[in-house]
């Protein structure tokens, strides 16, 4: 992958990054769902730190002639693994009061979470260094980790 390329990518992470950080806040303000609340909160907190990496990265390279120099990324956080819900404390009739229909917003995170993970996995398979390569798998990792709890949500309110 040719460096435009790769900086071409990087910023539409930052994008994504950002809207998810965005699309989860708002939703963690106007649910009416405790769990929910704090799960989605640290969702955004979790995507603005992505996005803060991200930006730090491309300054780093600017800054440094041509070199990426990325920041330690923690493990990724397993987000209600031994729950059968692990987003919502409530059933899926009793939030039929919410702004958005909450299955439907469950489904587009995921979809979200889906998009970031395939574009850091080409990025970590772009040949580049190896923090790079590290960096990317990382940030695939904690999005995966989200996206497993979505799906698991979202199966949960389907009755499976």
């Amino acid at each position: 992958m040719e460096i435009d390329e790769l900086l071409k990518s990087i910023r539409l992470a930052i994008q994504l990054e950002s809207e998810a950080a965005l699309y989860y806040k708002q939703a963690a303000l106007k649910t009416n769902d405790e769990l929910a609340r704090v799960v989605l909160m640290q969702f955004s907190q979790d995507e603005e730190k992505h996005r803060r990496m991200l930006e730090y990265a491309v300054e780093k390279y600017y800054l440094q002639s041509g070199r990426f120099d990325f920041p330690e990324i923690s493990p990724p956080v397993d987000y209600g693994k031994d729950q059968l819900s692990p987003l919502y404390s409530k059933k899926l009739a009793e939030l039929a009061g919410e702004p958005e229909p909450v299955l439907s917003a469950v489904k587009k995170f995921a979809e979200a979470e889906r998009k970031a993970i395939l574009l850091y996995r080409k990025l970590a398979d772009s040949k580049q260094e190896e923090n790079f390569r590290k960096f990317f798998i990382a940030l695939a990792e904690w999005e995966e980790r989200h996206l497993a709890a979505l799906e698991k949500q979202a199966m949960f309110f389907e009755g499976g």
